[in-house]
Order: C-alpha cells, then structure tokens, then sequence
C-alpha cells in the first residue's frame, strides 16, 4: 500500500515499507521514515485501520510504530514499559496498548 504525501509544495508517494511511525499532533499526523517527515490531516486512528494489514502496531495513544523496528521492550517501573526501536530510542507504551504489543510481538 501507497500513501500519496505532500512533500515542498507537491505530492509524492510514499511507500508503507519506508515508514519508521506514525505520531499524531493535534488535528494531523506526521508520517515519519528515512530522515524525512511528512504532515497529513488525517487522524491517528483512520491510518492505524489502512495499515491492520500491515506490519504495524499502536503503541501509545499518540504513536503506530512499524513492528519490524522494534529491538526490544524494558520495564521501567510502576507498570511502564517502553519500547526500543531500532535507533536505540525508548518510545513510551500507553498501559492500553500493552497487550495488543505483546500479542503482535508473539510474547
């Protein structure tokens, strides 16, 4: 599947194998993959729907991130848990999420 993203002043296509995750902010989604972002008026919950196919999972209530990225999960305490992708970044996981990541990860 292909998103078409506007990108300095056109549209180009975008495809779902480049994308790294997916935040949202406010009204829109920024879209983000191979050192670019692009932002799109859509909501965090229609673009997890396009991609259940795919090999995306929600994370938090703000973030989809590509399942093939991630390289691990930690316990930080209190019931937290974060996720390690694979730029060694720690994304916080919403408590909401966390069995639908271990499922989708086969924990």
């Amino acid at each position: 599947m292909d998103f078409w993203v506007p990108y300095r002043g056109s549209v180009i296509r975008l495809a779902t194998d480049r994308i790294e995750r997916i935040e949202a902010e406010r009204d829109y989604i920024r879209i983000i993959g191979e050192g670019r972002s692009y932002l799109l008026r859509a909501t965090l919950g229609d673009m997890e729907s396009r991609l259940a196919s795919q090999s995306f999972v929600r994370i938090h209530r703000s973030t989809v991130i590509d399942l093939t990225r991630i390289k691990g999960m930690r316990y930080v305490g209190a019931g937290a848990w974060v996720v390690i992708d694979a730029d060694d970044t720690e994304r916080p996981v919403g408590r909401n999420y966390l069995s639908g990541i271990r499922h989708r990860l086969r924990l």
